[in-house]
């Protein structure tokens, strides 16, 4: 038992004595705490802050397709084409019509044969010597290669032109900023909309 003549215990911080929290002091200040807020609020509920949006920045970029439209004329000698060497030669119409066109994309400035496609296919070469081809829509803005040749030998996609084939090339400058030409693939670019490229006799060389 606690001896009479000692006052009674109080809780002690760092030697002083300390107030309970249910002190009439403290109710004192917390009762005037909730009659300001009250006052402040005119008698409406306080509001509730609502956490301010946040921007979605993971947007994909738009993405296009190419629509490349090749058409060859015949002057009636056969299909002319120049050579690597730069001689010309005429074609039969009858060796292009019915063959495959194998085509695949790159990013700009990327040679085909060293670059891992974008995409590839094939089409047919039509009797009216034309033949349309159409990508998936998968290029945003920007330049791309798209190498393309008919295989007047029968060959396959993955051996490329042989002697004897059909493949196309473009040498124009390319506009400032972009990667330098291939020199064995036509250059289409893609800003904001679907590109359209056409091919004609003078786009391709006779391997």
């Amino acid at each position: 038992m606690r001896p009479s003549y000692l006052p009674a215990r109080q809780a002690v911080c760092y030697g002083l004595p300390m107030k309970p929290l249910c002190s009439p002091l403290v109710r004192a200040l917390a009762a005037c705490s909730v009659s300001l807020l009250v006052a402040c609020s005119d008698g409406e509920p306080l509001p509730v802050e609502t956490p301010p949006a946040v921007m979605d920045l993971a947007v994909a970029p738009a993405l296009h397709a190419l629509s490349a439209k090749v058409v060859f004329m015949d002057d009636g000698m056969g299909v002319p084409f120049f050579t690597q060497n730069g001689s010309r030669v005429h074609v039969p119409s009858a060796d292009i019509i019915g063959k495959n066109v194998f085509y695949a994309t790159v990013p700009g400035g990327k040679s085909v044969a060293n670059a891992k496609p974008i995409e590839a296919g094939q089409g047919v070469v039509a009797a009216d010597l034309s033949a349309t081809i159409t990508t998936g829509s998968n290029y945003p803005d920007g330049p791309f290669e798209f190498a393309v040749f008919v295989s007047v030998t029968g060959g396959e996609l993955a051996k490329g032109p042989q002697p004897g084939d059909l493949a196309a090339f473009d040498l124009s400058k390319p506009p400032t900023g972009e990667p330098p030409v291939t020199g064995v693939s036509v250059r289409f670019r893609i800003k904001g909309a679907d590109a359209v490229v056409n091919l004609a006799n003078r786009n391709f060389i006779r391997f």
